[in-house]
């Protein structure tokens, strides 16, 4: 008995020193992430339609507009991925309302861009999809007939997922577009950890150490220091997107902008899902989408010829878009 004291005594002194070390150790010296990088833009000189709508939490919103070109009861919301805002989106978003095809919403992500400040940070693990929710009912207000369709590339796609899981809680939409979708650093479709990248200057770093210490403590409750960077990125001097990019995300923010578990998030849909990816990404083995997705009833499509970072850029991909929004929507 009083050996079992002590061990119920011993292990929770354990466990939190364990933990508090494991997020408190800093990362390598040249991965700066101990804070959040705040690039600031005006938002005056944005030459597009702009609006803004104040979430649950009351924070003001951003995201561009760009109305269709002719009577349409279609909406389409496309959300950005990892490190970057919702300029990167603007060339498909324009091509699609011109075509007649949708009212498109490009929104800056929480703790991205024009959204929420600081960047690189949320208040909450799940706090990106109850923002999305709180656009889909500013929109339903606006346009209460419109069917409305979302997608997302990348980390935008793996939050589209989350929101699939979760949709009982969610503002309803009537289908799915998911591009290269972030499946979750486990799935098929993960390329494995780089052994090289925590000595590679110029690679991402996600700082597993920390990540593992406050999962521990999120299991026990314990969420004040989810604030803390997990991941930085050194952006490349050729990004292709001109957006405001961010350096470093929490983790709250990054736990929040990728599915939940994919197979149970995955489990619940019930609305059409359309699935592709470059042949050549470059993030994401390609090869793996179809049988990641096959068990759901999902054809993933591989696009020949496309990569990651530039696929939203290209007009091979946009007129895709127009003409799967035709045809399905």
């Amino acid at each position: 008995m009083k050996k079992l004291l002590i061990a119920l005594l011993v292990f929770p002194a354990v466990f939190f020193v364990l933990s508090l070390s494991l997020i408190l150790i800093p990362p390598a010296a040249h991965t700066v992430i101990d804070g959040i990088n705040q690039t600031k833009a005006d938002i005056n000189s944005l030459g597009v339609n702009y609006a803004t709508f104040k979430a649950r939490d009351g924070a003001t919103l951003f995201y561009r507009y760009y109305p269709s070109s002719r009577p349409t009861d279609s909406v389409f919301i496309l959300i950005h991925g990892i490190t970057v805002d919702s300029a990167g989106m603007m060339a498909t978003g324009e091509a699609v309302a011109e075509a007649g095809n949708a009212h498109v919403y490009l929104p800056d992500v929480r703790g991205h861009g024009h959204s929420g400040q600081p960047r690189g940070d949320a208040d909450y693990i799940g706090q990106l999809e109850h923002d999305l929710s709180d656009l889909i009912t500013v929109i339903r207000e606006q346009r209460p007939d419109a069917k409305i369709i979302v997608g997302g590339h990348s980390a935008g796609g793996g939050l589209l997922i989350r929101y699939i899981g979760n949709t009982d809680d969610l503002a309803p939409v009537d289908g799915y577009l998911l591009v290269a979708p972030f499946m979750g650093a486990d799935a098929p479709t993960a390329y494995p950890a780089d052994p090289d990248a925590p000595h590679n200057p110029n690679a991402r770093q996600i700082y597993i150490r920390r990540i593992v210490g406050l999962t521990m403590l999120n299991k026990v409750g314990i969420t004040r220091f989810n604030h803390m960077p997990v991941f930085y990125d050194p952006i490349p001097v050729d990004n292709p997107y001109p957006s405001i990019r961010n350096r470093s995300y929490s983790f709250n923010l990054l736990m929040s902008f990728g599915p939940n578990n994919y197979l149970t998030d995955l489990a619940r849909l019930d609305k059409p899902v359309t699935v592709w990816v470059g042949e050549n990404d470059n993030i994401f083995n390609a090869s793996k989408y179809p049988e990641t997705f096959k068990p759901f009833g999902i054809t993933a499509k591989i696009l020949p010829g496309l990569d990651h970072d530039t696929i939203m850029l290209q007009q091979e991909f946009i007129d895709r878009v127009n003409r799967w929004l035709m045809s399905d929507f």
